[in-house]
């Protein structure tokens, strides 16, 4: 992280890192230096950002499941479409009836 700071701060990069991210990554640095002192330090970055990441992947994996099943749904032809009832063909439809017995 401090090597984060570091090339964000340098004039390599195109965009610098803003003073809001070093402060963030600061107060991670003084948070870890504190450790053993404050136990809840240890419950925030232990459990609650596992928590947190588990949640952001539950909700990323809905989001791919729905637009698979969009997809799905999408691309999913219904049973009767293949059927031709020739008492329910519209007039000069015969062709089409014709052209599926061939296949």
């Amino acid at each position: 992280m401090s090597s984060i700071i570091r090339v964000g701060q340098s004039h390599f990069v195109k965009t610098r890192i803003d003073e809001d991210s070093t402060d963030r990554i600061m107060s991670c640095f003084r948070a870890l230096a504190e450790y053993k002192q404050i136990k809840d330090i240890e419950d925030v970055f232990l459990s609650e950002t596992k928590l947190a990441y588990t949640t952001m992947l539950v909700a990323e994996d809905k989001l791919k499941k729905d637009k698979a099943m969009e997809e799905r749904n999408k691309s999913a032809i219904q049973v009767d479409d293949v059927i031709f009832i020739r008492q329910l063909v519209k007039k000069g439809q015969d062709k089409a009836i014709d052209e599926v017995r061939s296949l």
